[in-house]
């Protein structure tokens, strides 16, 4: 019934229907945060991660930025950043929004993100629509 709901709502991202729809404890999503090797930018010698801070803060390092569609101007396709983070509610499911505040050494850049909270059976992983949603493309985060 869901799938065919967010058919006729045209989403047809078809991880929509495991998008968490029960706000997470921000303890569950404090930690370190690794890019898997099936997401498009992977890079095995340098791994992206995202560490998100209890204090509301997070470092991502070798973020690709070349893999989305808001690719941050004069910023090398994959850099460091820091910025602070926050869990809010997102139409029907809940997100982790990220403020980019520092990218690639320019703290002119800015720019928000959003990580879907994905319910993947025993564990959560977040994940960055890369693109059109329909295709199923992005990058995928899991916790380490």
């Amino acid at each position: 019934m869901l799938s065919l709901l967010l058919h006729l709502l045209g989403c047809g991202d078809p991880y929509a229907h495991r998008f968490t729809t029960v706000e997470p404890p921000r303890s569950e999503l404090v930690g370190k945060w690794v890019l898997t090797p099936e997401s498009p930018g992977y890079v095995a010698a340098k791994p992206t991660t995202i560490v998100i801070k209890a204090d509301g803060s997070f470092d991502g390092s070798n973020y690709p930025w070349g893999e989305l569609d808001l690719e941050p101007p004069d910023v090398p396709d994959h850099s460091d950043g820091t910025g602070t983070w926050s869990v809010e509610k997102y139409q029907w499911y809940w997100v982790v929004r990220l403020y980019w505040k520092n990218i690639g050494g320019s703290s002119k850049v800015e720019i928000g993100g959003l990580l879907h909270i994905v319910d993947d059976g025993k564990a959560r992983t977040l994940r960055e629509t890369v693109g059109d949603p329909d295709e199923g493309k992005g990058l995928r985060f899991v916790k380490e």
